[in-house]
This record gives structure tokens, sequence and C-alpha cells, in this order.
């Protein structure tokens, strides 16, 4: 929360950017209230939320045309989380997360000679309840297909055989299941994945293809870094926007486990300073190559939590501390007395601080309040919705997903 003089100043930037006309609409509660927009993009000047007590309010010059496209609202349902997940009737996309894919193109069934995790966990009867929910509930099922190891991505995109092999799988898997698309999640390092950026653009365009050729509907989608733009990766946006259905862009992990200050997971600004980039600053680059209608926000159901030097914002962290947290958790931690709750107004991010055994800690995360801007940056820019990482770790707490079905045009 700002005090009195910062207020001031915050005022004194801003008014001359604004005509006094509008001032006194402001003043009098009149000017509708929108996040971002269009416009935003072409420089129009944004007001910075001034405080708590003000809901967190942009107040924008202009406002943009009403969203179009009706949303998704697409949840990764990793293997470990099914135990822990109750279908949420707002949910229109379930992708479970994860198949992986071996040197040769095939799913990987057993890893050091014991059954692959992911792949026994969608074969158990118990899976076949969660397919049952979605039915009832009209949600679509997608599948996720992982390769984060360079020397079997190098394979799979080189070799006509293995991908051929891959295929087959799919043909199985699509008989099997009730599949409405498949999700490619390919994550390499930067020097691994520039190297094979062509070869991946082939193999989506491949994919895609066959895909088309099925009697079903079937949709393909891509996940990539906020930082897929800056182009030293595997990813040519450009390109593969013409390949698939949806991108999803994975808007959060701007902080993790290992950085050296503490920080937010998923800051919509707030670049430039503490930290290098910001959702905004990835989000204004990469709709110059891929369109709106075509882009999932990723939004975060967790947060990380270090061990720090003191309890400020940016506090410096002691190594090997941080841990991810679930919002869950941190609805538990809420109810302690000794948590201390509060209000990144650059990052639009809530953190909380408390002390344990005499040691500092800080925990960023996403609620209600930072999820709301999140969703508002969706309709305004009229994309094509967002996706959820991860579906169970909000546990029995309603409040996120009574936002998203509150704000999220439909």
């Amino acid at each position: 929360m700002l005090n009195n003089q910062s207020k001031n100043n915050v005022f004194k930037q801003f008014w001359p950017k604004f005509p006094i006309t509008i001032l006194l609409i402001i003043a009098l509660g009149a000017l509708p209230i929108a996040l971002f927009t269009k416009a935003y993009f072409a420089k129009q000047d944004l007001l910075s939320p001034i405080d708590q007590l003000s809901r967190f309010r942009f107040i924008q010059t202009r406002l943009t045309h009403k969203p179009k496209t009706k949303k998704l609202v697409y949840g990764f349902l990793p293997y470990w989380n099914l135990d822990r997940f109750k279908l949420n009737p707002t949910l229109t996309h379930l992708a479970y997360f994860r198949l992986t894919i071996d040197q040769n193109g095939k799913i990987k069934t057993k890893s050091k000679d014991k059954p692959e995790i992911g792949y026994a966990r969608l074969r158990a009867n118990e899976f076949l309840k969660t397919l049952n929910q979605l039915e009832k509930n009209q949600t679509k099922f997608e599948v996720v297909f992982a390769v984060f190891d360079p020397t079997i991505a190098k394979n799979l995109l080189n070799s006509n055989s293995a991908q051929e092999n891959f295929f087959k799988e799919l043909d199985s898997l699509i008989l099997a299941y009730p599949v409405s698309g498949i999700n490619l999640d390919v994550e390499l390092d930067a020097s691994s994945g520039a190297k094979l950026r062509p070869k991946f653009t082939q193999f989506v365009a491949k994919l895609n293809r066959y895909l088309k050729r099925k009697p079903q509907t079937l949709k393909l989608s891509i996940d990539v870094y906020s930082s897929a733009v800056e182009g030293n990766n595997i990813w040519d946006l450009t390109k593969l926007a013409n390949e698939v259905d949806y991108i999803v862009l994975m808007a959060y992990d701007f902080h993790q486990r290992n950085s050296n200050r503490a920080g937010p997971v998923a800051p919509i600004f707030g670049g430039g300073d503490i930290f290098t980039k910001d959702i905004h600053n990835y989000l204004k680059e990469t709709l110059k190559k891929i369109p709106a209608n075509k882009l999932l926000l990723g939004v975060p159901f967790y947060g990380y939590q270090w061990q720090t030097v003191n309890d400020t914002a940016y506090a410096q962290t002691y190594p090997n501390t941080g841990q991810a947290v679930f919002y869950s958790q941190v609805v538990k931690l809420l109810k302690k007395p000794e948590v201390k709750r509060s209000w990144n107004s650059r990052a639009l991010s809530p953190y909380l601080t408390f002390k344990k055994d005499g040691k500092h800690y800080v925990l960023y995360y996403e609620d209600k309040n930072s999820l709301h801007y999140k969703l508002e940056l969706v309709n305004q820019l009229d994309l094509a919705g967002i996706a959820i990482w991860a579906l169970g770790y909000e546990g029995d707490s309603p409040e996120l997903w009574q936002k998203i079905t509150q704000n999220l045009s439909n």
C-alpha cells in the first residue's frame, strides 16, 4: 500500500497526461474500468493502482471492443494430482500431463525397469472416473506429450521412422480414449532448441496434417516459454502459429526455486528494475507473431517460498531454500497470526512474509486479485483464454474458480 506522499507522486506523474475533463469524470467515478487493451500496446498511458483500497483498478483513456471469442479454460492435470483433483464446471479442456516419448518415437511405458508413472496412471481403472466426469460435464479431454531430453528430441525430429512410430502410437491412443486434442510440450535449453528449430516446425506441420486427416476433430496445441519471442529457442512462433490451433504461453516461473532474490511468479508489470521482464513485455512482442485468438495465457495455481535475509519484497534468498507452494497450502498459511500478507503494486502480485525459528521467509503466489488482472488482460486483448498450471493445486478453496467464472468472458 502506498503512503500519502507516494500517492501524491503518482498523481503528479500522470496529471499532465490526461485532460481536465477526464480527470473530472474519474473524480465522479463514472469512467469505465479496463485493464489492458490493444490501445495500451499502442502506447496509450495507463495509471497504476493507487492502493489496495482502490480494488487495484486501472483507469484507461480508451476502451477496446468487447471480446469476440468464447474463452477457453484449459487446465493441465498432472498425473500426481489425480487424487486431489476436483472437476470444476467452468473448465472447458482438461489436458492430462503427461505421456513421454522415447528415442524411437514410441510412448514410454517403462522407466528403469519400472512402469512409467504417467502412462500407468492414464491406463489405471481409477482414471475412468475422471473420464466419466469429463463426459458428464462436456469437458474436452486432451493428452500432453512431453519431450525434455535433447537427445530424444534430436532423434525424433530427424528420423522419419521415429515420427511414423509416434503417429501409430497416436492412432492407438485415439482409439482407446475420447481424445479431442494433442498438446506438445517440448522444452529444451537454448543451445539445443535453437539448433532444432527448423526441424521442430516441420514436425509440428506434419503432425497437424496427420490430425486433420482423422474423421473426428482433433486440436493441436503447443506450450512455449514466455520468453519464446526472444528467438534463441526451438519455437518459430510465426510459422508455428499457422500449424496449430492454440499456443499456451507459460506466463509463470519468472522467479523460481533457485532465484537469488524473492519475487513474483507471474508479474504483469514491474520488469526492467529488480527483475528483467514481465508478462506485459513478452505479450506485447508475442502478439506481433501470434494471432490473439490462438494464444492461451498460462496462469499459476502455485507460488514459491524462500528463506530470506529479511522480510522485504525483493529480499535476497539463501541458496537451496526455494520451494514450490500450492495455493491450498497458502490458504492454510494465511490463517496463522504470524503471517503477514502484502501486495506488490508494481508486479500486481500478493506475497507473504513470516518468521519461523528466527528465520525470515518470503512467499509469492497467485490469488483472486492477481488472477483478476490476468483475466481482464485476456478479455481486453481478446485472447483465446487461459491455461492453468495445475489442476489440483487449488485444493478445496473455491475463490480462484469463482473469479474465473465471474470475470472471464464467454
